[in-house]
C-alpha cells in the first residue's frame, strides 16, 4: 500500500533553495517512504512521533522528518534540511 507524501508550502520553499541533484535524491527517497513509511528513525522525547530520514551528497547529510500517520494511509513532511541548526528549524515548525 502506498501512502499519500504532503509536503507543505514552507518545505516547498526549502527544497527550492536546494541544489537540483539533491532534490532528485530527496525527492527519490521521499517516493521509497511512501512505500515503507517505518523506514526513517524515531526521534526520542517530546518528538518522539516523529521519524528522520537521513540522505547524504556530497558528504553533507540532509534530514527529512515526518509523521506517519497510518490510519489516513498519509506522511506528513514536517522539515528537510541540513544538520546544521536542524533541530532550531524543526522546533519553529512545530
Amino acid at each position: 500500500m502506498m501512502y499519500t507524501i504532503i509536503v507543505p508550502n514552507s518545505v516547498r520553499k526549502n527544497l527550492k533553495k536546494l541544489d537540483k541533484p539533491v532534490v532528485k535524491k530527496i525527492l527519490d527517497s521521499l517516493e521509497v517512504l511512501s512505500q515503507k513509511p517505518t523506514l526513517g528513525i524515531p526521534l526520542s522525547g517530546n518528538l518522539a512521533e516523529l521519524r528522520k530520514l537521513n540522505i547524504y551528497h556530497h558528504k553533507t547529510e540532509y534530514r527529512i522528518v515526518y509523521r506517519a500517520l497510518h490510519d489516513q494511509v498519509e506522511i506528513h513532511i514536517i522539515h528537510i534540511g541540513t544538520r546544521e541548526n536542524f533541530y532550531n528549524e524543526l522546533k519553529r515548525r512545530l
